[in-house]
């Protein structure tokens, strides 16, 4: 085979002066060289199964130059990479070629040639039969290797090998699934479309300096009046002890005890307050700084919520 392509190659080469177009802006003596060079190098690439290599060699010379035997060598290095559509594509270029009345024999070779490799191909190209099951929706893009590809007709032609493939569509999840694929095989592939996961974004916010300052000062304020009014009323205890003696009080002190006994309740219910207040502030204003420093989000920051009861109170902090 490398010996009839190298005569073939040769000949074609060598007749390049006769079938350069007149337009050609390279002299036909250059374009002959470097096309001869392409193609020698590629026929000793070829012989060594450099595949790749010898097909980019004869790809130029073929640019330079086109010949029936170029493209066929194309062609195959293209099968012997795996690459039967391609293959294919080239090899049906060459068949399906018009060629002139007076073609060298060699040209005619390559096209009898490139049908014979064509029915062989048929035989080893894989086929795909995809399907598209879950919900129900309006339009579904299936991709092959990151290629659109049509649900009709039921099968799509494939090189043997590892290929991804992905079913896509308005309100459901991708769809993805690898497959390895044997030579000449029909094999059905099922991809199942699920409904999209809504997804719930919650936004919090941390804790403000504002709730700091609002406690502290209720705090204080309440610590103030509770002091006020303890004072008051140790000073009404005070007056009711002079002028009851200790023992027994006359019916004029006795209202005046009532409001002693309500200063007092209402200063050890201010003291409280007050106490509360101080405790929750001195737990907000580290927890504001902690949680805004270092310029953090706001989400990341704790969560601080405030219980009050009739006989006491509860701080809680969500991290």
């Amino acid at each position: 085979m490398i010996k009839r392509l190298s005569c073939a190659l040769a000949f074609a080469i060598c007749a390049l002066p006769t079938l350069a177009r007149a337009d050609e802006p390279a002299p036909a003596e250059v374009i002959t060289d470097a096309a001869r060079y392409k193609a020698e190098q590629g026929l000793v690439l070829f012989e060594k199964r450099d595949w790749k290599a010898a097909f980019e060699a004869f790809r130029l010379a073929e640019e330079l130059f086109h010949a029936p035997s170029l493209v066929m060598r194309m062609a195959t290095c293209q099968r012997e990479l795996g690459h039967l559509l391609e293959a294919r594509a080239l090899y049906r270029r060459v068949a399906d070629e018009r060629l002139a009345a007076d073609a060298p024999p060699a040209f005619r070779a390559a096209q009898a040639d490139a049908k014979r490799e064509l029915e062989r191909l048929a035989k080893r190209i894989a086929r795909l039969r995809v399907s598209v099951t879950g919900i129900s929706v309006l339009r579904v893009n299936v991709k092959l290797d990151g290629a659109l590809v049509p649900l009709e007709p039921d099968t799509v032609e494939v090189d043997p090998g590892d290929h991804r493939l992905e079913a896509r569509a308005p309100g459901a999840e991708v769809a993805e699934q690898r497959i390895v694929v044997r030579e000449g095989v029909t094999m059905p592939v099922s991809l199942r479309l699920e409904p999209l996961r809504q997804k719930v974004v919650v936004v919090t916010r941390g804790v403000g300096l504002a709730p700091g300052l609002v406690t502290l000062g209720l705090g204080v304020a309440g610590v103030a009046t509770g002091a006020v009014t303890g004072a008051m009323a140790l000073g009404q205890v005070a007056d009711l002890e002079q002028r009851c003696g200790g023992f027994t009080c006359p019916t004029s002190a006795l209202a005046e005890r009532d409001r002693a006994t309500t200063l007092a309740t209402a200063s050890t219910a201010s003291f409280i307050a007050g106490g509360v207040g101080l405790a929750a502030s001195a737990l907000l204003l580290p927890l504001h700084f902690a949680g805004t420093k270092g310029g953090g989000a706001e989400g990341d920051a704790p969560k601080v919520s405030l219980g009050v009861a009739p006989f006491g109170g509860e701080v809680r902090v969500r991290w």
